[in-house]
């Protein structure tokens, strides 16, 4: 029961550590778009996948809760046994959020990492590394060598989560993308599997 707890309790955090959390309690509605779109960074094209996070909130909020997650869980795990693997995971995944977190305004990306402290979602160390602009190369030849595997897994995990909305999100409108609409009708699923059960 109280690991049950426990996870509710980090799963909110997460979604409320989201830039995007107040959009999707919205009502999604144009001036609740402008309000969202206002939080990107002025570079503009000149921000790598600046497009993402404008055109594709979904699959933005995908991405960072997926990504977010990889880098709580492996930075849980003490086993030595898998401490390598774990530390290739973690920094491939820093450097992904950080690429996520560059397509913020400053201030949001400021209001961003201080919730993970507020919300002890992240170890000091690893808020440092994110606080810092410069984006980690240097990744051992052992890492590089487990890199292409760690990408493979987390591509198709992240693409069924993408299809399957595995957290949650509450999109209302469809942009007309498939999986905008399979993550809408497996959201609509679980409220007619909870109504059902309710019963």
């Amino acid at each position: 029961m109280g690991s049950t707890k426990s996870l509710n309790k980090l799963n909110r955090s997460i979604e409320e550590s989201s830039p995007l959390f107040n959009y999707w309690q919205s009502n999604q509605t144009e001036v609740d778009e402008q309000k969202r779109i206002s939080k990107a960074t002025s570079e503009g094209i000149h921000c790598e996948g600046i497009e993402l996070f404008i055109n594709e909130p979904y699959k933005w909020e995908v991405l960072y809760q997926s990504i977010l997650r990889e880098i709580i869980e492996t930075d849980s795990i003490n086993n030595s046994q898998w401490h390598q693997s774990n530390s290739a995971q973690r920094d491939i995944s820093l450097k992904n959020l950080k690429k996520l977190l560059a397509m913020l305004s400053k201030e949001e990306q400021a209001i961003t990492i201080n919730s993970y402290y507020e919300k002890k979602l992240l170890k000091e160390e690893l808020l440092i590394d994110l606080v810092s602009t410069k984006i980690n190369k240097n990744i051992s030849h052992q890492n590089i060598k487990s890199q292409s595997f760690i990408n493979f897994l987390r591509f198709t995990k992240i693409l069924i989560a993408i299809f399957t909305n595995p957290y949650k999100i509450n999109i209302k409108y469809s942009r007309g993308s498939l999986y905008e609409y399979t993550a809408i009708a497996s959201n609509q699923l679980r409220k007619v599997k909870k109504y059902n059960l309710s019963i």
